[in-house]
């Protein structure tokens, strides 16, 4: 769902795939996802509404994000329809997993990758950061900060990026436990960009400590998206390269007047009390740290400013291509062969000519 909001263009034809996909609008194969995600949501009056690895299947604070996250893109950048009812559901569910100090997998509990979880499914159903079930998952944040950089779960670090920076009506950027605040991603010291900075290996590549993303493909993917400021939703949509983009075709929904999120009034919990443990200090790190560490500053790519030309020679129709036209047709294979090696000319063999002679009789 991310990679199709990414392409920015919901007015896409598909070119590919099954005959229920295949020339259909991008914005509406989203549509159809919101709904099955939607519908699988889990279905219980006390536990409320998550996700997992099958539908309505009891939830866990790690499957649950995702389903969230999607949603989240969908809704805002696509302006795909969500049921009140699924964000209302989800709260029922975070709520249900609240533990003493964070929130729980399967039930309530603290945990260092479910509680950032949870906080991104509050941000999907709409919650302020003033709400006392985002308070109480913040604070555990601030509270565990030092341990829980230093242990280097990639997993959790990813989660944690997500929650901030989906957060409402603001992205988080400070975070504050008794009487210290820092930049919970740019500071010099214990900031989130410096210590995942510091990891990379000689190579480039990143390897994490967790058990669920410690292998350097994954583990490099995650670590360029978190530094690029890649999972945040409440930043404004980048516009579309193409110059004159084809309009939607019926049905579909629009993308530039998406339809606001739905809010609904959250239950209300008592304010929590503040724990005893130790602010942040700095953090360590097992990579040798470079000499006079300045505060790591990330600059996202800018969106090209014109869609790339193309070679005249180029044969196979790209998706821009089969968009801004409604009649696509079918490139022989010998169209293929012409753009792989020119023809060579011919010559046509001029005919003998004929030998004239004179018949003597003997």
């Amino acid at each position: 769902m991310d990679g199709l909001v990414a392409c920015t263009r919901p007015e896409l034809i598909a070119p590919v795939g099954p005959a229920n996909v295949r020339g259909r609008a991008l914005g509406d194969i989203m549509q159809d996802l919101v709904d099955i995600y939607c519908w699988g949501q889990y279905d219980d009056p006390t536990v409320g509404g998550g996700w997992r690895y099958s539908w309505n299947e009891h939830p866990d604070n790690s499957a649950a994000q995702w389903g969230a996250i999607g949603l989240t893109a969908a809704e805002k950048y696509w302006g795909s329809v969500i049921p009140t009812w699924v964000k209302d559901r989800n709260i029922v569910w975070v709520q249900y997993s609240k533990g003493g100090s964070g929130y729980g997998y399967t039930g309530p509990g603290d945990g260092e990758a479910t509680t950032p979880s949870a906080l991104v499914q509050l941000a999907f159903a709409g919650l302020s950061t003033t709400n006392a079930l985002w308070q109480h998952g913040e604070s555990y944040l601030a509270r565990n900060w030092s341990s829980l950089v230093n242990n280097y779960n990639l997993y959790a670090h990813y989660a944690i990026a997500k929650a901030l920076r989906t957060a409402h009506p603001q992205p988080v950027e400070k975070l504050t436990w008794q009487d210290k605040t820092w930049d919970w991603f740019l500071d010099p010291a214990v900031g989130l960009a410096r210590f995942t900075v510091d990891q990379q290996r000689a190579d480039g590549s990143w390897v994490s400590r967790d058990s669920w993303v410690n292998e350097p493909f994954l583990s490099t993917a995650y670590s360029i998206v978190l530094l690029s400021r890649a999972p945040s939703s409440n930043a404004a949509p980048s516009p579309s390269s193409s110059s004159a983009p084809t309009p939607p075709p019926s049905g579909s929904p629009s993308p530039s007047t998406p339809a606001p999120p739905t809010t609904s009034t959250p239950p209300t919990r008592s304010s929590i009390t503040a724990g005893t443990s130790t602010p942040p200090t700095a953090l360590t790190s097992s990579a040798p740290t470079p000499s006079a560490p300045s505060s790591p500053t990330v600059t996202p790519p800018s969106a090209p400013t014109s869609s790339p030309s193309r070679s005249a020679t180029t044969c196979t129709p790209t998706l821009t291509d089969i968009a801004s036209v409604e009649v696509r047709t079918t490139i022989r294979p010998s169209a293929h062969r012409r753009c792989r090696r020119p023809m060579r000319r011919r010559r046509r063999r001029r005919p003998a000519p004929r030998r004239l002679g004179v018949l003597r009789r003997r």
